[in-house]
């Protein structure tokens, strides 16, 4: 007499025990996942973007920055010069005896999230400064916008960024 199940059954009882095994896997991962989202939603708070910083134009680039706008983005006050740029006011003429050096590049250039004091187009002016030992001034003047890529920012050198007279 044969004891033993049924070929069919054999199979049958494996794939069960297969399936049974992909879906607690499956849970668990849906448990750990779920877990690590709670924990870095508490440990991390959503970025808050308030108020009107960016415009359409014409210009090839698309879009640029509102002169003189004071917002909040990624949780950060952000203040537009007039020139529509993060930074401190400026001018188009590049005072006497200044190096002036110019930086494109997007969000990261920009400094988004990043307190104003810690913008690293700052912390660089601050470098060269002191590098020069007095021996002229230094600009670092930040022209980085969200978003922009190579070509617009090829686009807002044309059209903006060399009327800074740059030297960088």
């Amino acid at each position: 007499a044969d004891v033993g199940l049924s070929r069919k059954e054999n199979t049958a009882g494996r794939l069960k025990s297969v399936a049974q095994g992909v879906a607690l896997r499956a849970a668990g991962l849906a448990v750990f996942f779920g877990v690590g989202e709670a924990v870095v939603r508490a440990l991390f708070p959503p970025l808050v973007t308030e108020g009107k910083y960016s415009r359409w134009t014409d210009e090839p680039y698309g879009y640029e920055m509102v002169p003189g706008a004071k917002v909040i983005v990624s949780s950060t006050e952000v203040t537009i010069n007039s020139m529509g740029f993060r930074d401190g006011e400026v001018t188009l003429a590049k005072p006497p005896n200044t190096l002036r050096v110019l930086v494109l590049g997007n969000s990261h250039v920009f400094g988004e999230g990043v307190r104003e004091d810690q913008v690293f187009t700052g912390l660089l002016e601050k470098k060269l400064e002191t590098a020069a030992d007095g021996g002229g001034t230094v600009e670092v003047l930040n022209l980085g916008v969200f978003g922009y890529r190579t070509a617009q920012e090829v686009h807002l050198l044309e059209r903006r960024g060399l009327e800074f007279d740059p030297d960088v």
